[in-house]
């Protein structure tokens, strides 16, 4: 947990049940981001803008600084990441 008056980064995992699709992201904002992702007149979204519905944040990690977020992100985005959001955050079938 941080300090108050102490940046703060997030990894996030958000997911719409209706195509069957997540993303992984990083933000310094976690609120302000999962809006942006359900807002369909928002172009900072490209990727869930082309799949309209709810992305509900399924996951998110804290960490103290931005460069340990994107390392964070990376690694998800990569095989056994993707693996292990399979496995352990998304919804059952």
């Amino acid at each position: 947990m941080m300090h108050p008056g102490q940046e703060q980064f997030w990894v996030y995992v958000v997911w719409n049940a209706r195509h069957q699709k997540y993303y992984v992201g990083q933000t310094g904002d976690l609120e302000s981001r999962v809006a942006q992702h359900n807002d369909p007149g928002n172009d900072f979204s490209k990727f869930t803008k082309r799949f309209p519905g709810e992305w509900e944040l399924l996951h998110a990690e804290e960490f103290p600084t931005r460069a340990d977020a994107l390392k964070r992100e990376r690694s998800l985005k990569g095989g056994q990441g993707r693996d292990w959001i399979k496995k352990t955050v998304l919804p059952g079938p």
